[in-house]
């Protein structure tokens, strides 16, 4: 299986410093090293998609977890803005109790 990844490059890099290396015990210099066909074994082939499908498979259940946590808080946060809304509801039943009150009262002094 011939394909070109990440990892190719540095394979690539290491290959190259290996044999210039070789090489010079040898007392030969090698100016250019040219990799034309890199390939992997099956094994490792399966073993980078593998781990790549391990990754994505992570990645969807770190998107998933945090979807569940923001559900959460929302569930968590609803009975609080109801109790704030029956809260507001009782404030304004009272601020409107108390000025329909006042508005008597001041009735009944203007009468006098």
């Amino acid at each position: 299986m011939g394909f070109w990844n990440p990892n190719c490059t540095a394979v690539s890099r290491e290959i190259r410093k290996i044999l210039t290396q070789r090489a010079a015990s040898f007392n030969i210099a090698l100016d250019d090293v040219s990799i034309t066909g890199l390939t992997f074994g099956k094994e490792f082939t399966v073993a980078i998609e593998t781990k790549q499908i391990a990754a994505k498979k992570a990645e969807r259940a770190k998107f998933v977890v945090e979807k569940e946590s923001r559900t959460r808080e929302v569930l968590l946060l609803e009975p609080r803005r109801q109790h704030t809304q029956r809260l507001k509801k009782k404030i304004e039943l009272g601020f409107f109790a108390t000025a329909a009150l006042l508005s008597q009262k001041a009735g009944e002094l203007v009468e006098k």
